[in-house]
Parts: structure tokens; C-alpha cells; sequence
């Protein structure tokens, strides 16, 4: 008796497990919806719009800075960091190529030089360096820097020279007080020749005059000068004539 085994099928691996595209594809599709729900919820949420901060033309806010008065806007715009010069189309515009003509000619017209010597034979004539000193005091002032206040304060006056005299009298009580009599005596031609020094002399005078000859009280160091005063007060000066009566004392300087 003949027997035949029936064949065992196998299961085919590949039927009974899905691809991997397969087990991902749902749940692709899934987190789409989600987006697309996602992206529809949103559409009707609306973000409240930040409010614009009122305008006052009249009263301007300061630049930088918070809470600031009105007395204190001018310390703000000194210490302002904002640059002051900043590019814009009125300083800072494009430079054309009609601009860069004019730029190339010049904003001034062009003159002609002025020479003072001609080009051609320049003749310069240089002052000496240093003026020689002529005597050796302006030498030993060589350097020396003038003193630009010496006239500050000073006058210019026409200073008269003296005029020339013989001597000038002082005349005193002889028991002291306040002079009298102190005048210049002009020169004459036959004054003493010899030197000189001042001399005292005494006299007495009354209503008609000098009461004898003068007493020498102080020599001038020279008989000359003596002898000629003598006679030059009684005849040529007339001190007599000048005194109220008294006692004198008659003192002679150059």
C-alpha cells in the first residue's frame, strides 16, 4: 500500500512581518493632522497690538533720560550721546558727475600770481644779522630784552634847560623862623672865577637900607668869591632895599 505525505507549508516571512514605510505611514499622517489643527487654532488667536504713546507736540520728551523738568532740558542736550552730524541726502548726497565738473574748476576763480621780483633776476637784499656794537656798553647790552612797560604811566614833557645862574639866596631871621626871602640870581659877566662853596653872611637893616657892610659869617674858600659877594649884595642886588628892618642871616649856594 503506497503512502504519500502531504507537504508541510511554510509561512513566507516577508507576508507575515509589514515594511517599516508601512509602520510609520499612520502615524505620519497622524502628527499632519495635528499641524494642520494646530496651524487652524492659531488662525484665530489675535495678539493685542502694544499701544502707541501720546504725542504732545507742546511738550517734547527728552532725548535720553526718564522723569526729567523742563529746567534741566538744556543739561540734557549737552550730555546727548546722538552724533550731530549725521549722513542725509542734503549733506551726504551722491557725488554726480556734473558736481565733480564743477568740483575740478574750482568754487573761485583762478587770478594770475603777482610777483614782487621777476622770474628771471631775483634780487634779495638780506639786513645784516646783528648791528656791531659800537661802544662796549651797548656790548654788554647785547641779548638783552627791552622792557616793553618802561613807558607805561610816563609822560612826555618838554623839559626846559635851566637857565643859567650866579647863585641862589636864602634869607632867614637871625633868631630863626621861616624864610623870607629865596630867589636865583642870574649870572653876570664878572662873577667869580675861581670855585666856590657856599657862604653865610650877617646884616642888619633899618628903614633906609643895610646898616654898614655885610658881616662874613661862613667863607666860600675863596677871597674872590668872598669880596665879590660882598659887593654884589649891597650894590648889584640891593638886599637892603628887599628886607623889612632886622637882623638877618644871608645864606649863598651855587
Amino acid at each position: 500500500m503506497l503512502t504519500t505525505e502531504t507537504p508541510v507549508r511554510t509561512p513566507n516571512p516577508r507576508k507575515q512581518e509589514p515594511s517599516g514605510f508601512r509602520k510609520m505611514l499612520p502615524w505620519c499622517i497622524i502628527t499632519a493632522l495635528l499641524f494642520v489643527f494646530f496651524i487652524f487654532v492659531l488662525s484665530f488667536i489675535k495678539v493685542p497690538e502694544p499701544a502707541a504713546a501720546p504725542s504732545n507736540p507742546e511738550d517734547p520728551s527728552p532725548r535720553m533720560g526718564v522723569g526729567l523738568t523742563t529746567e534741566h532740558l538744556d543739561e540734557v542736550d549737552l550730555l546727548d550721546p546722538t552724533p550731530l552730524f549725521l549722513p542725509t541726502k542734503v549733506n551726504a548726497a551722491p557725488l554726480g558727475p556734473q558736481r565733480l565738473r564743477i568740483a575740478n574748476r574750482g568754487s573761485f576763480k583762478t587770478f594770475p600770481p603777482v610777483f614782487s621780483n621777476p622770474v628771471s633776476s631775483v634780487e634779495l637784499s638780506f639786513p645784516p644779522i646783528a648791528d656791531v656794537p659800537t661802544t662796549v656798553g651797548r656790548g654788554l647790552r647785547v641779548g638783552e630784552q627791552p622792557n616793553p612797560y618802561r613807558t607805561f604811566g610816563e609822560g612826555e614833557p618838554t623839559i626846559e634847560p635851566l637857565p643859567k645862574r650866579l647863585a641862589y639866596v636864602d634869607v632867614v631871621p637871625a633868631r630863626g623862623g621861616e624864610t623870607v626871602l629865596s630867589m636865583a640870581v642870574p649870572a653876570v659877566e664878572d662873577g667869580p672865577k675861581a670855585e666856590w662853596h657856599p657862604m653865610e653872611w650877617i646884616v642888619a637893616v633899618d628903614r633906609k637900607g643895610l646898616m654898614g657892610s655885610l658881616a662874613l659869617a661862613v667863607s666860600s674858600g675863596s677871597e674872590e668869591g668872598d669880596l665879590f659877594f660882598r659887593r654884589y649884595l649891597a650894590d648889584g642886588f640891593r638886599l637892603g632895599n628887599r628886607l623889612d628892618p632886622g637882623l638877618y642871616r644871608v645864606r649863598i649856594s651855587p
